[in-house]
C-alpha cells in the first residue's frame, strides 16, 4: 500500500516499479492488517502522536484513529508536555494543561499488550503461541488492545458495514477475578437502517466462566473460556438490514474489566494446518458454533499420525456410521478412550471443530427418525444403500457443516480444514 506519504515511499526511480507487496505503512505497528480494514484500526495499533503538528492543528492528538469522532472528543485538547494535554480551538492554541494517565481516552485505555503480559505468564505464551513476541516474524512492537472498565463504552466512527460478511468478531481477555460478577460486554449497531435508528444490541458477552466439566452447551459460547488465559475470539452475526448501509459499532462493559482488540468482520484470515497450538486453534475456530470447545477423537496410533500431519480424509469415513459418514468426536473423553480401546493400540486426540451452522439432535432416535422419513418420503431406495447416509448429503445440501447428538454429546463434522488437532 502506497498511502503512508511521499516520505514513506521507496527511493524514486522512474525505471523501477513498485513490488505491490511492498509495504510502507508509517508506523511498524499497524503492519500486518488488511489492506483496506473492514473496520479501520480495529486492532487500536494506530495510535496519534502527540507532538505531531498535524495532530495539533486537526485537534486530535489525544484521539484513537477510527473510534473518538462519537466519544466526545470534539475539541481535542493539546500539549507538548508529558502526560498532559491542555484545552485549545483552531483560533486559540493558548495551552490550559490538565494531567492526564499516558494513553487515556475518553472512554476507555490503551494498554501495550507485551507490557500487560508481563504479569500475566499465560497472556505471555498465548504471545509466544501466535509468534508476536520480540525476535519472531510476527512481533507487533506496538500491539496495544483497549482497556475497558464497568460503566466504559467505545463507539466507533461512522463506516459503511460490509455487504458479504456474515460475522463480526473481535478477541477479548478477561482477567479472572472479574468474572463472575454479572458482567456483560455488550455489542450494539446504529445504521441507517429500519429498527437501527438507535443503539440495538446485535450481541452479548457474559462475563462468566465456562465450566469445562459439563456437556457442551451451545449458550456457554457466549461465555469466558480460553479467555482468561490468552485473547479469546468471539462472533456476533451481521444483521442483514445493516449489510451495504452506513452505521456505527459500540462495546459497552458493565460489572466487570476487559481488553479488547482485533475487531473486524469476516472470518479469522488464518490459513488451516492440520495441527496448531492453543492460541492458534482459538483463533481459526473462534467463529465456529463449537468455538471455544475441546473434543475428543479416538482412534489409533496410525490413525493419530495421519490425522496430526495431514488432516482428516473423507475418502476414509465410514458410509454405515450411526448418523452418516463425517469425522465423529465427543465430549466425553473417556467414551471416546473406550471407542479406541476396541481396536486395540488407543489413541485419543484432542480437537476443536470449525462449523458455522449445524443440524442439532435432541436424541439420537430424532436423527433416526427423520432420516428414516426422509430416505421414504423421498423414495430414495435406489440412490442409497442407508437412509442416514441420505439425510446426510441433505443436511449438507441444507449449508449445514456438521451435526450435534445432545444426549450423547456426539459432534460430526464434514471437511478435512474443520479439523484441528491441539499439540
Amino acid at each position: 500500500m502506497l498511502g503512508g506519504g511521499r516520505d514513506l515511499r521507496p527511493p524514486s526511480n522512474l525505471e523501477e516499479r513498485v513490488s505491490v507487496s511492498f509495504d510502507n505503512t508509517g508506523d511498524s505497528s499497524s503492519q500486518g492488517d488488511f489492506p483496506v480494514p473492514t473496520v479501520f484500526n480495529g486492532n487500536f495499533d494506530i495510535v496519534t502522536e502527540p507532538d505531531s503538528i498535524l495532530a495539533q492543528g486537526l485537534n486530535t492528538a489525544n484521539a484513537i484513529p477510527g473510534w473518538s469522532l462519537h466519544n466526545g472528543l470534539e475539541s481535542v485538547p493539546i500539549s507538548s508536555e508529558p502526560n498532559q494535554i491542555a484545552s485549545a480551538s483552531s483560533s486559540n492554541f493558548s495551552p490550559q494543561s490538565i494531567p492526564v494517565p499516558n494513553e487515556e481516552f475518553e472512554e476507555g485505555t490503551l494498554v501495550k499488550v507485551h507490557e500487560l503480559a508481563e504479569d500475566i505468564p499465560s497472556l505471555q505464551t498465548h504471545f509466544e503461541q501466535l509468534g508476536n513476541i520480540e525476535g519472531e516474524e510476527n512481533y507487533r512492537e506496538g500491539d496495544r488492545a483497549l482497556r475497558l472498565e464497568s460503566g466504559q463504552s467505545i463507539t466507533h466512527n461512522s463506516f459503511l458495514i460490509p455487504t458479504t460478511e456474515d460475522v463480526l468478531r473481535f478477541n477479548v481477555h478477561v482477567p479472572e477475578e472479574q468474572l463472575d460478577q454479572d458482567g456483560t460486554l455488550t455489542v450494539s449497531m446504529q445504521g441507517d437502517a429500519p429498527g437501527f435508528e438507535t443503539y440495538t444490541s446485535i450481541g452479548s458477552i457474559d462475563l462468566e466462566k465456562v465450566d469445562n466439566q459439563n456437556a457442551f452447551q451451545v449458550e456457554d459460547t457466549r461465555k469466558i473460556n480460553y479467555g482468561t488465559e490468552g485473547f479469546e475470539t468471539f462472533p456476533v452475526d451481521v444483521p442483514e438490514a445493516l449489510k451495504g448501509k452506513t452505521g456505527k459499532l459500540k462495546f459497552e462493559v458493565s460489572n466487570g474489566l476487559v481488553y479488547l482488540d482485533n475487531i473486524f468482520f469476516g472470518e479469522s484470515t488464518r490459513p488451516w494446518k492440520p495441527s496448531m497450538n492453543q492460541a492458534e486453534a482459538e483463533e481459526y475456530t473462534g467463529t465456529s458454533y463449537f468455538r471455544g470447545k475441546v473434543f475428543y477423537h479416538g482412534t489409533n496410533t496410525t490413525g493419530a499420525q495421519s490425522i496430526s500431519t495431514t488432516g482428516v480424509n473423507p475418502d476414509l469415513f465410514d458410509p454405515y456410521s450411526n448418523y452418516g459418514p463425517g469425522f465423529y468426536t465427543g465430549g466425553n473423553k473417556e467414551i471416546a478412550e473406550e471407542y479406541a480401546n476396541l481396536g486395540g493400540d488407543a489413541r485419543v486426540l484432542d480437537v476443536m471443530l470449525k462449523a458455522k451452522k449445524v443440524a442439532t439432535f435432541p436424541f439420537g432416535v430424532a436423527f433416526d427418525r427423520q432420516g428414516n422419513r426422509y430416505y421414504k418420503e423421498n423414495n430414495l431406495y435406489d440412490d442409497y444403500e442407508e437412509p442416514s447416509i441420505a439425510y446426510t448429503d441433505f443436511l449438507k445440501d441444507q449449508g449445514n457443516q456438521g451435526v450435534e447428538i445432545q444426549d450423547l454429546q456426539f459432534f460430526v463434522v464434514y471437511d478435512t480444514e474443520q479439523v484441528v488437532v491441539l499439540k
